[in-house]
């Protein structure tokens, strides 16, 4: 399962990077296994980034997903790899 939000840029200057949110469950960047085919809580194969305010983050290991309404809606939470908590929510 993956949801896009924006458009990711890899302009250099971070400042002018649009805001953006990517989440990867089940199928992530550099597997071959399937995404995730259902609603429940995912503790691994977990990706999630975004920009927001010229700034990125990702969180990967140890993040914790769970989807609902056939994967229309989900929460997800982690650490970045500098030890931030963040979390996000979503609604297709």
């Amino acid at each position: 399962m993956a949801v896009n939000i924006g458009v990711f840029s890899s302009v250099s200057d971070i400042s002018k990077r649009p805001n953006y949110f990517g989440l990867d469950v089940g199928r992530v960047p550099g597997s071959s296994s399937p995404p995730a085919g259902k609603d429940g809580t995912y503790k691994s194969a977990i990706v999630m980034t975004f920009v927001y305010g010229g700034k990125a983050y990702s969180a990967a290991g140890g993040a914790t997903a769970t989807l609902a309404g056939n994967r229309t809606r989900g929460t997800v939470s982690g650490l970045t790899f500098t030890k931030q908590k963040i979390s996000a929510s979503f609604h297709c």
